[in-house]
């Protein structure tokens, strides 16, 4: 009798193991799927970031159509990318900018023009009016407190879409004999 109550209860700890781990499992894999949901991601055709210096402010005319080639780096800032979503459902993003503090004398956020279209050069819904957005006022992200909101967008699944954002210094900006410079990066995440 008591081998029988030994192989009862082992068998019944080995069942109750097997519940318990196929409950972490489903639970584990659950979650992966969930986190992995949408997943979107961002190629860039050169550089991840902008880097905006003080030599030349413009007006939103010209900032408007630079295309990125014969101007000194750092006067006006063309950067290329597309959204890829790799899911077969739709995916709501997010393009978001950080900014990179590089140097002790920064230009101020205010003066930060940005222009954002897509691939035909058309501009994007919030870019599409007389005034354009600069960087401060752009809203900070709740997940990512030091990152702003640029655009919000909805992809279909296994397609991509490609963007081109303009920055320049505003001609609002009066300029300083002493370097200024502001930088920043462009990411995505899933929304």
């Amino acid at each position: 009798m008591k081998k029988r109550t030994v192989k009862l209860i082992v068998f019944c700890f080995i069942v109750f193991a097997f519940l318990v781990g196929g409950y972490f499992l489903k639970q584990t894999m659950f979650q992966k799927k969930y986190h992995n949901e949408k997943p979107v991601r961002i190629v860039y055709e050169l550089d991840d970031y902008i880097t905006i210096k003080n030599k030349l402010p413009l007006s939103d005319a010209i900032g408007k159509k630079y295309d990125g080639s014969l101007v000194e780096e750092g006067t006006e800032s063309f950067i290329e990318f597309s959204i890829v979503n790799e899911d077969d459902d739709l995916a709501l993003f997010e393009i978001y900018l950080t900014r990179n503090h590089i140097t002790p004398r920064e230009i101020k956020e205010n003066y930060i023009k940005l222009y954002l279209t897509d691939e035909y050069d058309q501009p994007v819904i919030g870019f599409d009016k007389n005034r354009l957005p600069v960087y401060s006022d752009l809203p900070y992200l709740v997940d990512k407190p030091t990152s702003k909101l640029l655009y919000t967008d909805i992809l279909e699944g296994h397609t991509s879409k490609k963007y081109r954002l303009r920055a320049w210094l505003s001609d609002s900006y009066s300029i300083s004999s002493l370097p200024e410079t502001f930088q920043f990066e462009v990411g995505v995440k899933n929304h």
